[in-house]
């Protein structure tokens, strides 16, 4: 009897943890790895189907192994690593306590890089490519002026309300 509530409690713990959010609860150097496998196939201009092919898993387990959701194993950092013509220790450059210096470690990488590695980023980017070309360049055109806008609203320390009534009196003219 005791056996089985002990079952029931591990099998509840176990699935507690699945529920839980995988970024937060994954392991800094499996989030490192990931960002570097989504940075380096972003670097050779690859798609996720493209590398998952080469390697031999589906583009969904790639999406796990580069957001951390699942961990990779050796034989697979080694067919990755291969698949772009680099070293496994590629995959470990920067991160912390690695054994490497930072000077001989790789500068890092473009936020921009990151940030289009990132699930929003890849999602935003997904979005984008399902619109017509025309649409694409009228959002952009949008988004570029909303950040110039912005900067300019934080460089003059915006504040709301002044924006708000400035606004208001603009709409009515």
């Amino acid at each position: 009897m005791q056996d089985r509530k002990g079952q029931q409690t591990q099998q509840q713990s176990h699935s507690q943890r699945s529920q839980t959010p995988a970024r937060a609860s994954a392991h800094a150097a499996d989030r490192h790895v990931g960002r570097q496998v989504a940075l380096l196939r972003l670097q050779s201009r690859m798609t996720q189907t493209e590398l998952a092919r080469s390697v031999g898993i589906s583009v969904q387990q790639l999406q796990k192994y580069e957001s951390a959701r699942n961990r990779i194993s050796a034989s697979m950092l080694f067919e990755i690593a291969k698949a772009f013509g680099a070293p496994v220790s590629r995959l470990f450059d920067g991160l912390p306590g690695n054994g490497i210096s930072a000077p001989e470690a790789q500068p890092p990488i473009h936020e921009h890089i990151a940030f289009a590695a990132s699930m929003e980023g890849r999602r935003l980017n997904n979005g984008l490519l399902a619109l017509p070309p025309r649409v694409r360049h009228r959002i952009s055109s949008f988004v570029a002026a909303l950040g110039e806008e912005l900067s300019d609203a934080v460089a003059a320390e915006y504040d709301p309300a002044t924006h708000r009534q400035q606004c208001e009196e603009e709409c009515n003219h």
